[in-house]
This record gives C-alpha cells, sequence and structure tokens, in this order.
C-alpha cells in the first residue's frame, strides 16, 4: 500500500488513491443524504479578507495571489466549513434547518505539501445540542462506512480553554495555549503549580472530569456536555470527555469534538459549535458541523482498485460479435472492456487479469465463447447458453 497522500505541487494520485477519493465521495453521498443532506458545490476560491477573518492566523497557511483585474487579493481555499456558510448565506431565502454535505480538496501551505481531500457536513439554524449529537452520528457513521473500526471520539467545549487563557495576562496567552495544545504539563505546572490550569489536559474520562468543571465554575460547559453525552450514550457510541481541548480555527464557540485512530498521530475528523461564523457573510444563524480529514485515512483502510468483470477478445475476422457482447454485458450492469491492440492471446489474457478483469470471453470465427477464469483455465459454451448465463433479471 503506498504512503498517506503526499502532497506537492505537482500532485499526481495512483490508481489506488483514485479509487479511494471516489468511494469515499459516494459514500459520504450514501451515507450523508441518509440523515437528509443536501450536496452543495463549494467555490475553489475566496476573498482573502474574508478567509483571514474567519479562520485568523489559519490563513497565513493560504495560498493567495492578487486578481489582476479587481487588484483584489483572492485565496485558495483553506477550509470548508466557512465556504458552506458563505455559499448557504447567499441563498435567497433561508429555511432552517438546512443541512449541507461537502467533498474536495483544500489547499494550504504545509510541510507535507499543498492539498488534501476533505469531506464534511454543516447543520445551520440549530441552536439545541441535538444538532451537535447529529453531526457526530452522521461523521461516525461516515467513518464507519469506510471500513475503519478502531477509532476513538473525545469532547470537549471551547469555553473552557477561552475562560482558561482570558484569567491570564494577555502577553503570555499564545504560550500558554500552546502548552494546553501540546499538553505540555511540565510547563504548565512550572507556570502554575498544582492547579486546575496546570492538570486540564489531565482531565479525560466520563462524567467524573464533568464534575471537576462544576466545582471550578465551568457549570454551563459541564452541563451542555452532560447533555451532549446523554445523546451519544443513546445512540451507542463510544467516547470520552477531554476537558483541555484547544481549537486553532477561531471560530468555535460551544461543543467541539475530535476523531482518533489509534495508527493516526493526528485527528481524522473533528467538528463543532459555530454560532456567529455567518455573521461575517452578513447573516446571523447558529450553525454546527464536522469534516473527516481523508488524506489521513487513506493509509488506515485496504484500498483497491475496483475490480473488473468482463474484458473481451475477438478473434474473429469482423469483430460485430465482440461488439455485441460488450453492449450485452454493459446493459445488463457488468463492467466490461475490449482488447484493441493488435497482440496474441496469451499476452492479452495475462494484461486482462493483472488489470483486474474477472473473467475473460476470448471469441473466434466457430459458434462457441470461451470464458477464461485464469491465464491457463476456461470452458466452452455456446452463444445461447452465455447470454442466459449472463442476462439479469
Amino acid at each position: 500500500m503506498s504512503k498517506v497522500f503526499l502532497s506537492f505541487f505537482e500532485r499526481t494520485y495512483s490508481l489506488r488513491e483514485s479509487n479511494f477519493i471516489k468511494n469515499s465521495f459516494l459514500k459520504a453521498s450514501e451515507v450523508f443524504e441518509s440523515y437528509g443532506y443536501d450536496y452543495v458545490c463549494l467555490p475553489l476560491f475566496e476573498k482573502h479578507e474574508e478567509q483571514d477573518k474567519s479562520i485568523g492566523e489559519r490563513a497565513r497557511e493560504s495560498l493567495s495571489f492578487r486578481d489582476t483585474l479587481s487588484g483584489e487579493l483572492i485565496s485558495l481555499r483553506r477550509d470548508l466549513t466557512t465556504l458552506a456558510v458563505r455559499t448557504v448565506s447567499s441563498f435567497g431565502e433561508l429555511k432552517f434547518p438546512c443541512r449541507v454535505f461537502y467533498f474536495g480538496k483544500v489547499v494550504s501551505i504545509k510541510e507535507e505539501g499543498y492539498e488534501s481531500y476533505q469531506t464534511g457536513i454543516e447543520l445551520m439554524g440549530v441552536k439545541s445540542l441535538e444538532g451537535d449529537a447529529e453531526v457526530i452520528f452522521a461523521i461516525n457513521d461516515y467513518i464507519k462506512s469506510l471500513g475503519l473500526r478502531d477509532f476513538s471520539i473525545s469532547v470537549s467545549h471551547v469555553g473552557i480553554t477561552q475562560r482558561v487563557l482570558e484569567s491570564v495576562e494577555e502577553g503570555c496567552r499564545e504560550e500558554i495555549k500552546r502548552a494546553l495544545e501540546n499538553k505540555d504539563i511540565s510547563y504548565l505546572k512550572a507556570k502554575f503549580g498544582n492547579s486546575f490550569t496546570a492538570e486540564l489536559p489531565l482531565f479525560q474520562g466520563g462524567e467524573d472530569v464533568l464534575k471537576v468543571l462544576e466545582e471550578r465554575g465551568f457549570v454551563e460547559e459541564a452541563q451542555e456536555l452532560k447533555r451532549l453525552g446523554y445523546y451519544l450514550k443513546e445512540a451507542d457510541i463510544n467516547f470520552i470527555y477531554d476537558l483541555g481541548e484547544v481549537r486553532k480555527l477561531p471560530y468555535y464557540t460551544g461543543v467541539v469534538f475530535e476523531v482518533f485512530h489509534e495508527k493516526s498521530g493526528f485527528p481524522i475528523a473533528s467538528g463543532g459549535r459555530y454560532d456567529s461564523l455567518s455573521n461575517i457573510f452578513g447573516k446571523n444563524f447558529p450553525s454546527t458541523g464536522g469534516a473527516v480529514y481523508l488524506s489521513r485515512i487513506y493509509g488506515l483502510t485496504d484500498t483497491k482498485v475496483q475490480g473488473k468483470d468482463f474484458f473481451i477478445i475477438d478473434m474473429s475476422q469482423d469483430k460485430s460479435l465482440g461488439y455485441k457482447l460488450a453492449s450485452f454485458l454493459r446493459g445488463n450492469g457488468y463492467r466490461t472492456g475490449r482488447d484493441m491492440v493488435d497482440r496474441g492471446i496469451e499476452h492479452s489474457l495475462k494484461y486482462a487479469f493483472s488489470e483486474g478483469f474477472r473473467r475473460v470471453i476470448a471469441i473466434y470465427d466457430d459458434a462457441d465463447i470461451r470464458i477464461y477464469s485464469s491465464v491457463k483455465d476456461f470452458e466452452v459454451i455456446s452463444l445461447k447458453e452465455f447470454l442466459n448465463a449472463f442476462k439479469k433479471s
């Protein structure tokens, strides 16, 4: 299996990677549409000014250029959530709840390259925690549909770390934020001693950690997390609370979540509530959502190029039967290719099976058809028997 997507400016994708991307979109359509979400096609570009307002310092990772006609600074899309909100905000009449899902590349300047694939959902116009739970349900089902099982979900609330950071001197907030993000306990204890702030990254687990929150005055955050946990338990979703979770994107306003896999050093999905993001685009509606980072999932799946059903080698004079059988098989739902290279039968057979065709049909000028199951193994049947055998009811 090839490595996890290594993206460069001149990025090319193998057939396995391409097949994974295709299947990921098909599964996204199947799973997210089952929850009532509609696919929305998002723009590739956005004004850098809007990007800077919506994602803050992460906008520095954008690939940007100056529009030669307008003079505006334009960026390739860095975050699909903001574009989904912008797109929905442009609709004439908004009807809530609005459920949309998306699929595509994001582009950024990173050490590992420029582009990566994401898919995700956004639930707009819903304030209740039931909406946050629905997003986690759908993301959980989608990841399972890709064949992954050994993943875990952590939930938190951005209000916790935001209030902690507001309580310290402004000049050292970024440094403390990085320490919380990296779970640097030694630094935090050197700075704050054996305090709640220093031990915040250690508070992970069940409802017992919520009691700690309430005791420290984070009553609203604890109640929201407890309510969300109730919905997740009812849906039989395994999760833990992680009170010290820090988000780099500035638009989150409430409960958030991340999905981890034991073989990945980074989250494979994340999301949460962002009730004020629509204000940037002249609207005012609450929202929640989540995204799956497909570039991080590819290396965790046993991805194969999709098999094909029939390969037709027509050795007859006029080639007419080969065309007719190919049309017949495709009309009955079989993936069927034809050989168009002038070579011997043995070379064509080797090619067909190496390319993933399950069976090969060899046609000669006599009335019978040879069906190969391997380079050397075949059976001979009549045309009538073949048509009866492979006509789907």
